[in-house]
């Protein structure tokens, strides 16, 4: 069926808020992005829930309905199944894709709704990106989805070998004072925290959630090390 480009511009506006933004040229693109044409729904801006497959524009709004720290971080980027295996340039690909659409500076000639919406909007992407990108961040969300290891200042590890370990660590960080051996021992930890990844991912994997949130205290105590080891060089 064949659709005259100027009423979609206009039906475009209309559901999106973007009057002054959109070009004839530019309305004819997100037409093949999100449809059918919407109309603004209560005094929200409001996107089509009928979209494209992949597109995770509609679960933002969702989302932004729901309470801090309940909303869906995988479903909101668009992807379909919660794991802790993620492609980095994936998610970083889904991350801009919604940038696009929501950073406040594709609101400067929208109401003042509209730009609050935005704000809120590219806020709540930020921290879902910033999450799902970290294996220490991405292993907390999903252990505490599950009701693991929500309360990190009671949280231990019943390893005295490896907390004199931390505890050595830190004293030698405190020691060195050539760069060279700051680098090596940073070195060291950086091979120690690619195995602890590791062994989140084979504890996710296999289901094995207890295994998973003694990996990830261990990951958070050798991170905090090479934190330590920057800030000294």
């Amino acid at each position: 069926m064949s659709i005259n480009r100027k009423v979609l511009l206009k039906g475009l506006q209309r559901s999106l808020g973007f009057q002054s933004i959109f070009t004839l040229d530019s309305a004819w693109t997100e037409a093949g992005r999100y449809y059918p044409i919407c109309k603004p729904k209560d005094s929200e801006l409001h996107w089509c829930t009928q979209r494209r497959r992949g597109s995770s524009i509609s679960e933002v709004s969702e989302a932004l309905k729901q309470p801090s720290g309940q909303q869906d971080f995988f479903k909101l980027l668009g992807i379909d199944v919660e794991t802790f295996d993620l492609d980095q340039q994936d998610i970083e690909r889904k991350y801009k894709k919604l940038q696009t659409v929501y950073h406040p500076d594709r609101f400067a000639n929208a109401s003042e709704e509209e730009k609050a919406f935005s704000e809120e909007a590219s806020s709540l992407v930020n921290s879902a990106y910033s999450t799902l990108k970290s294996p220490l961040d991405r292993a907390i969300y999903l252990l505490g989805r599950r009701g693991i290891g929500t309360n990190e200042e009671k949280e231990g590890i019943d390893d005295p070998a490896f907390l004199m370990e931390v505890m050595e660590a830190r004293e030698e960080i405190e020691d060195l004072d050539e760069p060279e051996d700051l680098q090596s021992l940073k070195l060291q930890y950086l091979r120690k925290q690619s195995g602890i990844i590791q062994d989140l991912s084979a504890a996710f994997a296999n289901g094995q959630l207890e295994a998973a949130n003694e990996a990830k205290i261990r990951l958070r105590y050798v991170i905090r090390i090479l934190q330590a080891i920057d800030d000294k060089l």
